[in-house]
């Protein structure tokens, strides 16, 4: 029943007649001072966010605000409440930085919490691998199913598969450690070792055999060489945490600017191409008008830093490393109020000023 499409509610199209780069520095120096700049206060959307960073077959949608789904796109930023399913066949990755969860054909997964110190998923039945490559300090990444809950010690891949009925969980540890805890149950598994888990009150649990690796062990296995093999250029120049980073290479060029430090070019782009000229803007609940890129790549460069026309081509400057990334729906400035019909892309000295409290269109 999930692979019948309709259209989002949470969502609707703006339509601006045009992209305004070549507004006068004075326009946007004032449209800048009008407005304070923002912090972030009790109420505003979550600094973390997870991105659906591939799509393989169907895959449907239903965010947490409305009740039905719908087709799940490239580059969707996906939060709290939002819920995926996987139809026969299908594939998709959520990335949230360090973090990437990769499900199964026929998955019913939900994200039960995306903020700062709690990543958490919850999964009604199907399959996936939760694949961790670092924990900051003072987070926790979680995965529940109807009978127990699975807690990430250490960085590695755990898979956990939910039968169609949910009545049992079965976790398999590749690597790293993680914790199972169930009604009468807690466990602490190390690398190679997996476990049957049946039952609610209490949890019964028996260890099983290793299985033939399947689908969702090559897809799996194809996103860690993809991750692994992007990330090596990007250590130096891109704080890790960045979501989307690991897209950049092969896709680009990095130089070095004595002032604005790391400058990252793309190359897989038509002569005179300018940034936020190929994709849209959707309405996406909590956090307002939201830019989704029609390139792979394009989710770093749209979310985090900044673009600046540098000589004959646009480069993206990612900030400094060491300074922790923080999601923003679009890092442009809108032109006008009610009636909106024109935005530009904020420079690196700009201020960047949210408008998820500003009613859609």
């Amino acid at each position: 029943m999930y692979s019948m499409f309709t259209p989002r509610r949470r969502r609707s199209s703006l339509m601006l007649t045009g992209y305004c780069q070549a507004l006068l520095p004075a326009v946007a120096i004032a449209l800048l001072a009008v407005v304070p700049a923002h912090a972030q206060q009790e109420g505003d959307p979550p600094a973390e966010v997870a991105r659906a960073s591939v799509i393989l077959g169907n895959v449907s949608v239903e965010p947490a605000s409305v009740d039905q789904f719908s087709a799940a796109v490239v580059n969707d930023a996906l939060t709290t409440g939002d819920r995926l399913y996987t139809d026969v066949g299908a594939n998709v990755e959520l990335e949230t930085g360090q973090i990437a969860v990769r499900l199964g054909q026929q998955t019913d997964m939900t994200i039960t919490a995306m903020t700062d110190p709690l990543e958490q998923f919850g999964l009604a039945q199907g399959s996936v691998h939760l694949r961790s490559f670092a924990l900051a300090p003072g987070t926790a990444v979680e995965l529940d199913t109807p009978n127990v809950a699975v807690t990430v010690l250490q960085p590695g891949d755990v898979r956990v598969d939910v039968d169609p009925d949910g009545g049992a969980t079965t976790v398999v540890l590749i690597s790293g450690q993680v914790q199972v805890d169930g009604n009468g149950f807690q466990q602490v598994l190390q690398g190679g070792q997996s476990v049957r888990l049946e039952g609610t009150n209490p949890v019964s649990a028996q260890a099983v055999d290793a299985v033939a690796p399947d689908g969702l062990d090559g897809f799996s296995n194809d996103r860690d060489a993809a991750y692994q093999s992007g990330a090596q250029g990007e250590d130096a120049y891109v704080n890790p945490s960045t979501i989307g980073a690991e897209d950049l290479n092969g896709n680009g060029d990095w130089e070095t600017d004595p002032d604005e430090g790391a400058v990252w070019y793309p190359t897989n782009v038509a002569a005179g191409w300018v940034p936020y000229s190929c994709g849209n803007w959707t309405w996406m609940a909590p956090w307002g008008w939201t830019w989704v890129d029609c390139a792979s790549w394009g989710f770093a460069p749209f979310h985090y830093g900044r673009w600046e026309h540098r000589g004959s081509r646009w480069g993206w400057i990612p900030g400094p490393r060491v300074v922790r990334p923080i999601y923003s729906p679009a890092m442009v400035a809108f032109v006008g109020g009610p009636g909106v019909t024109a935005w530009f892309a904020l420079g690196p000295h700009d201020t960047y000023v949210p408008r998820e409290r500003v009613e859609p269109i």
